[in-house]
């Protein structure tokens, strides 16, 4: 992932502009994406890097892994939902007698989000309470079967009635993993394979 890239989704995540990043970080309007091609000085790295709350090196080292809020998360949902401490179920089960209307309302989303939402999310989401809220993780890609079709998935907080957006799985690969694992849950796959390693097979 190049440095432009890396911007671009910081600020997907964050829900803002890259003109409002050069606005707000004190940088010249355009100068952005100008670092695809030509490396900004140190000074302007460390103005993104402060914004947004992660190190120079997160921005500069493609390969660099930051150990932010948002993997600390996922690391323990991954980790809870091995130990089925976490326990995930459909989106249906949970909010199946909720008004469409303003169940979607309750997501931070844009309403041409929101109509793709709509479409899958039924089938693709799932959900797991912590206290008085919860997680939810949601393939949003349209055509989730196809294998070709590279998987769109992101992690919501389910809080005060609202649902906000957290992680996307371009920004934090290990989003696939815990999406697989909630998967295997779910259909029992897990309990299948530990039954079969448990088991004596005769010869």
């Amino acid at each position: 992932m190049t440095l432009l890239e890396k911007i671009q989704n910081l600020c997907k995540e964050d829900g803002i502009t890259l003109a409002a990043l050069e606005r707000k970080s004190g940088l010249s309007r355009g100068s952005i994406r100008l670092w695809d091609k030509n490396t900004p000085s140190a000074d302007k790295i460390v103005k993104v890097a402060n914004y947004f709350k992660v190190s120079s090196d997160f921005l500069l080292n493609e390969n660099y892994i930051e150990e932010t809020k948002q993997n600390k998360v996922i690391n323990k949902l991954i980790d809870e939902t091995k130990r089925n401490v976490f326990k995930w179920i459909s989106f249906n089960n949970k909010f199946g007698n909720y008004n469409e209307n303003e169940l979607l309302d309750a997501f931070d989303l844009k309403e041409n989000e929101k109509f793709i939402l709509n479409q899958i999310i039924k089938k693709t989401a799932f959900f797991t309470e912590y206290n008085d809220g919860g997680y939810l993780i949601a393939n949003l890609c349209l055509d989730h079967e196809s294998p070709k079709v590279k998987k769109e998935i992101e992690l919501y907080v389910w809080y005060k009635s609202k649902f906000n957006t957290y992680a996307r799985n371009n920004f934090y690969n290990n989003l696939n993993d815990l999406y697989k694992l909630v998967i295997n849950q779910i259909s029992n796959v897990d309990e299948f394979i530990d039954e079969f390693l448990d088991n004596t097979l005769p010869f």
